[in-house]
């Protein structure tokens, strides 16, 4: 099948991604996103869901690489109680001697 055949089967929305991808002219990130909404049928979401960030096909050598999950946020240190440790309690604290 040809490179025109395979974009004509993608929605407008991901055809640049997918031609770039295929030029070489795509970063490993974009190239990696692109096959993750291709191996979803170029449904990213089904009923709300996430369909790349939720995929369970754990066998996939890009699994851990997928695009679209949750960020895993540090926790911030505090000063004290239950107080975070932000730029004005920094700035009270300094104050403050």
């Amino acid at each position: 099948m040809s490179l025109e055949a395979l974009v004509a089967r993608v929605p407008a929305k991901y055809r640049k991604l997918y031609t770039r991808t295929f030029e070489g002219a795509a970063s490993p990130l974009q190239a990696i996103r692109a096959k993750c909404l291709e191996c979803v049928a170029w449904h990213r979401h089904d009923g709300g869901d996430d369909r790349v960030a939720g995929c369970a096909a754990r066998g996939c050598p890009l699994w851990s690489l997928r695009p679209f999950q949750a960020r895993q946020v540090p926790q911030r240190a505090t000063s004290g109680a239950d107080t975070p440790l932000d730029g004005k309690s920094l700035v009270a604290s300094r104050d403050a001697r």
